[in-house]
């Protein structure tokens, strides 16, 4: 396996290659397209002409939730508004930052953090996160039962872009998701990120 990368009016980004055949990821439309073609300049012609040969990958949203009942009332309001998520469960804040790890994977849409986790709550999180050049560009949404001013203030301080009360009712959950994929996946323009920091 080997790691490249070239600048093209395409902008293409050859992630990956592995058995000869390489893996394309557009930095607009994260698609993947898998073909076997020694020379870029055939691999881009190629690409300009067979495109039903592309795949668009999932828009992740990543849970970090440690109640499991209102991680499974969660996926179940997404999928109810959106077949097209995919939807990623961590338990808290190490298991965030675990994820992230070195890299930013260029599908996540945005962050719903609870506040209190065990471990490493949301406001550590925040503070985390804040202070990295790429991460903070994540959108993220504080997800959480508390209403204290304190709270709310905090995390807008720590760049949190939205603050949201998790609706107790089904129903209003389901509204809440819905305005939440409309606003974030569908109007909203997120920056590209640097694959490694």
């Amino acid at each position: 396996m080997f790691i490249s990368s070239i600048h093209t009016n395409k902008q293409i980004l050859i992630l990956n290659k592995c058995s000869s055949i390489p893996t394309f990821f557009t930095k607009k439309g994260y698609f993947v397209f898998l073909i076997v073609h020694p020379m870029i300049e055939s691999t881009l012609h190629y690409l300009g002409n067979h495109k039903s040969l592309l795949m668009v990958l999932p828009k992740k949203i990543l849970l970090v939730e440690d109640n499991m009942a209102d991680v499974e009332l969660a996926k179940l309001a997404f999928q109810s508004v959106s077949n097209d998520l995919e939807i990623e469960h961590l338990l808290d804040g190490e298991e965030l930052m675990e994820f992230l790890g070195n890299e930013v994977p260029e599908n996540i849409v945005l962050i719903l953090l609870d506040l209190n986790m065990p471990r490493m709550g949301g406001i550590e999180v925040l503070k985390r996160l804040n202070k990295d050049g790429e991460l903070k560009k994540l959108p993220i949404i504080v997800f959480t039962s508390s209403n204290h001013q304190a709270d709310i203030k905090k995390c807008y301080d720590l760049g949190a872009n939205a603050y949201v009360n998790k609706p107790i009712d089904f129903s209003e959950l389901e509204k809440t998701v819905e305005t939440i994929v409309h606003f974030w996946l569908n109007i909203n323009v997120k920056p590209h990120f640097n694959k490694s920091r």
